[in-house]
């Protein structure tokens, strides 16, 4: 028997090795970075190019957080440094403002309401056709006026992530429309129902303060508004501005003009809607909120005070503090005007049960107030500080919805002497 020199510890045989191949060749990576970028990045921000779009907010007045979003979009290269050419004669400024929002853009994915950056097209190919027109050749002030109530600028810690993340995903939709548009425009975005909201005036009052001007230095003759909420200059539905269609006619629901009483202040023709009692009593307020309850206590009881004492939950926060405060009243032997809302019969029985207690009789005053009418005096009253002394903001819509399905008339049954129903004129 043959004997193998081969060591016994290597493998088979080199049928098993393998070729080694050349090391790979090292290839050369092309940068997308380029020299300008570079240079920019270590460029001293003193000499970088100012962004073309910048942000601020701003609050209706000290005492209130900022609620109205600022946008300035300058294209780079646009000149703001003053003209040695001596000053053409005076004329005054045309602006043109754009809601956004179906009518400037439109969703791309259909959705009616979009949070997201990119989810965002023209609403028609001729939009920034025009607007660069309007700037370019007609030499109009181009402003976006857009209420944005879904945004919160002071959001809860407590708040979902997206609803955080909304301002920022908003802000990048803006920046890529502006970046497609490239002609200097100023966006102003309401996120609260204040003063500020469309079609209040406080988005104009900024409009006009931001090119320093007057109203009598603005052409409102040629002035125009593009979009859902009309105030006193020209206004147009995109449909009429961007495609020339004819405008449609449109009645509104509640016109405040039917509401003007015209009769004069002094007018005694016709009876008192209320007369006070000579013996001591409780008058329960029975109705919506603002519908017009503190001002008929004004007009036809403060006159009697201290014989008719105001008992209000807005200001004492609580019905059990109302009770209190009132029940004191009845002690001193002073009437007392329940001005609250009162809207079912649990929350009536209170007080027809304190008027027991205290041996007086219980009158009730409904105010009946249509819901358009109560919530277009809800914003005059906060928007008027003349006419709110109690500088009660504006209710949220809850407040009205609330009141509604608790609602339920008052009878004489609960308890009741009589029951004054009063219309508001």
């Amino acid at each position: 028997m043959s004997s193998s020199n081969r060591d016994p510890k290597r493998k088979n045989d080199d049928r098993d090795e393998k070729p080694i191949s050349p090391p790979p060749v090292k290839r050369k990576v092309q940068s997308t970075t380029t020299k300008d970028a570079v240079s920019s990045f270590f460029k001293p921000t003193s000499q970088k190019p100012p962004e073309p779009l910048t942000w601020s907010e701003r609050a209706v007045n000290e005492d209130t957080k900022t609620s109205l979003i600022v946008g300035k979009y300058v294209p780079q290269g646009t000149s703001t440094a003053p003209s040695d050419a001596a000053p053409a004669a005076p004329k005054k400024t045309r602006i043109a403002a754009f809601d956004l929002d179906w009518t400037l853009v439109k969703s791309a994915s259909g959705k009616k309401f979009v949070y997201e950056a990119g989810d965002w097209k023209w609403w028609h190919p001729n939009v920034p056709v025009m607007l660069k027109k309007l700037h370019q050749e007609q030499e109009f002030n181009i402003v976006i006026i857009s209420n944005q109530g879904a945004i919160q600028l002071h959001p809860d810690r407590k708040a979902p992530s997206a609803l955080r993340g909304r301002l920022d995903s908003w802000k990048e939709k803006i920046a890529s429309i502006l970046r497609q548009l490239d002609i200097p425009v100023t966006l102003y975005a309401a996120t609260q129902f204040d003063n500020y909201r469309k079609p209040r005036t406080g988005m104009w009052d900024e409009i006009l303060k931001d090119l320093d001007l007057t109203p009598e230095t603005v052409h409102m003759g040629e002035s125009f508004v593009v979009g859902d909420a009309a105030g006193r200059i020209r206004f147009l539905t995109p449909e009429e501005y961007f495609l020339d269609e004819a405008p449609r006619e449109y009645i509104r629901s509640f016109e405040p003009g039917d509401y003007v009483n015209t009769a004069s202040v002094n007018d005694t023709a016709e009876d008192p809607p209320f007369v006070p009692s000579s013996e001591q009593e409780i008058i329960l307020f029975v109705g919506s909120p603002a519908s017009g309850k503190s001002t008929f206590y004004h007009q036809h009881f403060q006159h009697l005070s201290p014989s008719y004492i105001r008992i209000n939950q807005d200001l004492l926060k609580t019905r059990d503090k109302c009770l209190k405060v009132a029940r004191t009243h009845l002690e001193e032997g002073v009437s007392v005007v329940i001005d609250n809302t009162n809207a079912d019969e649990a929350t009536r029985k209170h007080w027809v049960e304190l008027a027991r207690e205290k041996g007086v009789g219980i009158r009730c005053v409904v105010f009946e107030t249509g819901g358009g009418v109560c919530r277009h005096n809800d914003v005059v009253r906060a928007l008027n500080l003349e006419m709110n002394p109690e500088k009660r903001t504006i209710l949220p819509n809850i407040a009205f919805t609330s009141f509604n399905s608790r609602y339920s008339p008052p009878t004489l049954k609960e308890g009741f002497k009589e029951i004054t129903e009063v219309k508001f004129k």
